[in-house]
């Protein structure tokens, strides 16, 4: 669950740098589902505060978050492994 937290404020905070024109965007919206969970909506906030929510993240977020959750993975089954 931690790792679902950190890397979505990773995410959010690739988002916030795309926005200051740090990192470009790609691809701004690769998919829109904030007609289903609204991330200016009561549950999508508590969302976005919590895992850092997105409705509609870019190429970049997307990557990041992938390969965010994939390293604390792989990290998390080598620890395991040497217990």
């Amino acid at each position: 669950m931690f790792g679902c937290v950190a890397a979505g404020l990773f995410a959010y905070g690739i988002h916030e740098l795309q926005e200051a024109s740090i990192i470009p965007i790609f691809i701004e919206h690769i998919y829109d589902i904030n007609s289903f969970i609204d991330e200016k909506g009561n549950f999508g906030s508590i969302l976005k505060g919590l895992f850092g929510y997105n409705g509609n993240p870019s190429l970049v977020e997307t990557t990041i978050y992938s390969f965010y959750l994939l390293f604390a993975f792989i990290l998390w089954k080598l620890i395991i492994k040497e217990k």
